[in-house]
């Protein structure tokens, strides 16, 4: 079809009366002139607007067109077949009357004519059309709550986004928005106008139907309004034919067709009369329900919304149930929501409410704290505290205080916080019950292993985990059990008792799994794939985590589980060297991390970022900016980690004295905590290249870790085999037998892993050592070389000049550099050279000294007081 004509049709012409009520008194023979005239007109008008070009003419909305204009239709179908003219009419299949039928019947006889059903909005067209009213692409979620809202149907999607944006102007739209806000009052209006027009006996059956839900049950509806089933099928009948109400595919259940016309039929009652027929719909309910978890859902949600003309105790009971139900399918919004709702529904007058409010503020931190709100779980343990401890309480103040030691993965607090109101509280409890009640005594002393759980408090945390370990195993019971042995193994994570943890792990998983929650079972199962990665059992821990995973993520629905599991994942690759997956992995973990309203931002962030860079050799590029964060720290921990860190970086970039200078002013021993590993990683590293900090103390915070890889907590990579640290330390302190054996070890344990970078460092460890074995005469040269090599200032060692060696100063400058553990390219970046050039300066180097390799080089320098490398100059 060509261009449409741009000419208009006569609007006199086409203007034709309406039927009945403006032909009355007038005879049918002359009406049916007028009609046939009318028909005439019309007919010559659109004739002669198609004779130049093609005519568009579009006729919205036909079904809401009167007699007169329809049975004209009828007169015109049969000739605009012949004419260039495409009518395109719309018409609402669900406003059906006896005239409209017999037009669109006439249409659709002639050739031509086609009739196009058009169907709700599919997930793409409804995203599609969301970015052109809000001008960006919609969040996640906002398309599926579009759909359930408004069903597809773009003109309600339309009003409700306009409406929705045009309150957040500044604000992208979310899925909670469309969930939460009310109709827009065109949609409303549109609705009611079309309820408006159906018999009052149906829209009384609505009114009570859109109240009790968008469900209609024909039961219910019987008990609330007293019709009988056959008048009240035969009252719907209108709302199905009007395309308010839909009907099952299979049986008599019937539903509003959108939530939003159920919506607006909810918000035209007034609020009295809604709360009456809330208290009757839940009676009602309660003559015809069973005990399915729907029927006691909508108990609660009919309860409470009766208000006054309910039962206030009913309200709490039910929602108090609901929420039991959402927990034990996984579902723990819904749980925290139906909790919430029966806190705020206890009436004062209420028997027992301040115990009622102390006992569903438990239920209510537990719901939230398995939901992964952490916060806000503490927030209603302590309000439980409180109140009970008003009320004299001590039953019900001690079930709160141990609600902060139910099973988890990790501690709850802040790193380095400690709650020492409830640590007291626990022990004057644990005085209290003594031997007596061996249950209760198992949950105080596991709650107060979780909670001290840092620094010098963490030796007191770990004896009460063992007592409370000890207790649950005789009790027998797999709840006291499960409780204790998860409170032993993060304690012993704190305090890294690797090899305890091993041992409870084997025994627990070996013996009475099954008889665990799946909870604990997943709590031990991290805790055992965490052992795979820092023993180097990779191919156990790929073949074990698919079942964790699926405990996890299918069975408690879990988000702070899933997090873990994905953290030890990324550990995973990180120690492998595939950096790039494990870091992807990380990062979106420690995102879904930030979601979950945890206290866990800091130090986890810091911790992670200065591994990556250690990972990816970009941390000598970061020194000065890691520094900076240690003379101006924004966090409690920042002290303990970003001192190591700096110094490490400082020693990459060859710029030793610096590294010095933040060891001598910076370094104190790290407390114990699930970071402890990264400083102490770190600083045997600076010992080793510096001799500072003590690398005999270092040595023996490290020598219990042998066998194993220097990860964090379960997160991260700080440092591949602790052997090479090991390693490195012994050769430090000239102990070469006993590093020699250590990094053969380290060396074996990283090729089992297949990291590169620690793969080659471990080498290169084995080489120095061998030949710094090979060119000494004594343990004790070794040591005394390797302690005058980092001499403090005040017994200077003699300098090495470079006529002594016949190298150039440039020369001499590598040479410390290479002895340092430096690559080439991190070579040429700290003396702003090309790496080429550093390659020359090598192979002249060596030839010069008569040496054979770096290993010999380093070992040279070492051996003839060279001193370390001076900071890098332009």
């Amino acid at each position: 079809m060509g261009p449409v004509s741009g000419r208009r049709v006569d609007a006199r012409v086409l203007a034709v009366e309406p039927g009945p009520a403006r032909a009355a008194g007038r005879a049918p023979e002359e009406e049916s002139v007028r009609q046939f005239r009318a028909y005439e007109a019309v007919a010559a008008a659109l004739g002669e607007a198609a004779t130049g070009a093609p005519v568009l003419a579009v006729v919205d909305d036909l079904h809401a067109a009167d007699d007169a204009s329809l049975l004209l239709l009828q007169l015109l179908a049969g000739d605009l077949h012949r004419m260039a003219v495409l009518l395109l009419f719309t018409v609402r299949d669900t406003e059906p009357s006896r005239l409209l039928g017999q037009a669109l019947g006439e249409l659709l006889r002639h050739p031509g004519a086609e009739r196009v059903p058009v169907s709700a909005f599919d997930p793409a067209d409804l995203a599609a059309l969301v970015e052109s009213l809000t001008g960006e692409p919609p969040r996640a979620g906002v398309v599926a709550a579009l759909v359930e809202r408004a069903g597809g149907n773009p003109f309600y999607t339309t009003e409700l986004v306009r409406l929705i944006s045009s309150e957040h102007r500044r604000q992208p739209l979310t899925a909670g928005d469309v969930r939460a806000h009310d109709v827009p009052s065109g949609i409303r209006d549109v609705l009611l106008r079309r309820v408006g027009r159906l018999p009052e006996d149906t829209q009384s059956l609505l009114t009570v139907a859109a109240v009790a839900g968008r469900e209609l049950q024909p039961d219910l509806l019987e008990h609330v309004t007293g019709v009988d089933a056959e008048h009240l099928l035969l009252g719907l009948e209108p709302a199905i034919a009007a395309g308010l109400v839909t009907t099952a595919e299979d049986g008599w259940g019937f539903r509003f067709r959108h939530p939003l016309i159920h919506d607006s039929l909810y918000a035209s009652v007034g609020r009295v009369e809604r709360a009456r027929l809330h208290a009757r719909i839940a009676a009602a309910l309660e003559d015809i329900s069973s005990a399915s978890t729907a029927d006691v859902v909508q108990l609660a949600h009919h309860y409470l919304s009766a208000g006054p003309f309910g039962d206030p105790a009913k309200a709490v009971a039910y929602a108090r149930e609901a929420g039991a139900r959402a927990v034990r399918q996984g579902a723990w919004q819904d749980a925290a929501r139906h909790l919430e709702q029966a806190l705020a529904a206890i009436p004062p007058a209420l028997p027992d409410a301040d115990a009622t409010r102390c006992d569903v503020l438990v239920e209510l931190g537990h719901a939230r704290r398995s939901g992964g709100k952490i916060r806000e779980a503490h927030r209603a343990f302590d309000e439980s505290i409180s109140l009970a401890d008003r009320i004299g309480d001590e039953d019900r103040m001690l079930a709160a205080a141990v609600a902060f030691g139910s099973p988890q993965l990790w501690g709850s607090r802040e790193w380095g916080e400690t709650d020492r109101r409830l640590i007291a509280l626990l022990e004057r409890q644990l005085d209290r019950i003594g031997d007596h009640d061996p249950a209760r005594r198992v949950r105080i002393l596991a709650t107060l292993a979780t909670e001290l759980n840092f620094g010098e408090t963490a030796c007191r945390g770990w004896e009460y985990a063992n007592e409370a370990l000890d207790t649950a195993r005789r009790v027998g019971h797999p709840e006291e059990f499960g409780i204790a042995v998860s409170a032993y193994l993060w304690s012993a994570e704190v305090t890294y008792q690797v090899p305890q943890i091993r041992a409870v792990l084997d025994d627990t998983l070996e013996g009475s799994q099954g008889n665990l929650n799946p909870q604990v079972q997943v709590i031990l199962l991290a805790r055992l794939l965490t052992e795979r990665v820092r023993s180097g059992d990779l191919t156990r821990f790929d073949a074990e985590f698919a079942h964790a995973w699926r405990l996890a993520a299918d069975v408690l629905r879990s988000p702070e589980l899933q997090v873990a599991l994905r953290m030890v994942q990324a550990c995973r690759y990180l120690v492998a060297g595939d950096v790039e997956r494990g870091a992807a992995l990380m990062e979106s973990s420690h995102q879904a991390q930030l979601n979950l309203d945890t206290n866990w931002r800091e130090p986890g962030r810091f911790v992670l970022d200065s591994c990556l860079m250690l990972l990816t050799g970009t941390l000598a590029g970061h020194a000065e900016q890691i520094a900076a964060r240690l003379d101006r720290p924004d966090h409690r921990s920042i002290p303990h980690l970003a001192a190591p860190a700096a110094a490490l970086g400082f020693i990459q970039r060859g710029d030793l004295e610096r590294a010095r200078q933040i060891a001598a002013r910076s370094f104190t021993p790290p407390p114990r905590s699930w970071t402890w590993m990264q400083p102490i990683a770190y600083w045997a590293q600076v010992a080793t290249a510096l001799g500072v900090p003590s690398p005999a103390w270092l040595y023996d915070q490290l020598a219990p870790h042998a066998g194993q890889l220097a990860i964090v907590g379960m997160v991260t990579d700080s440092g591949g085999a602790v052997d090479s640290l090991l390693a490195g330390l012994a050769m430090r302190l000239g102990r070469l037998d006993e590093a020699a054996e250590h990094a053969q070890a380290g060396l074996a344990l990283d090729t089992r892993v297949g990291s590169e970078l620690w793969i080659n460092r471990s080498k290169d460890l084995v080489n120095q050592i061998a030949a710094a074995r090979a060119h000494a005469h004594t343990r004790d040269q070794i040591a005394a070389a390797a302690h005058t090599a980092t001499a403090p200032a005040m017994r200077p060692a003699p300098a090495v000049t470079a006529t002594a060696f016949e190298l150039s100063a440039r020369e001499l400058e590598v040479a410390r550099l290479v002895a340092g553990g430096l690559s080439n390219p991190a070579i040429a970046s700290a003396l702003f050279i090309s790496v080429p050039t550093v390659k020359t300066h090598v192979s002249h180097i060596l030839t010069k000294l008569g040496l054979d390799s770096r290993v010999q080089l380093a070992s040279w320098v070492a051996g003839h007081n060279a001193g370390p490398p001076t900071p890098a100059r332009g």
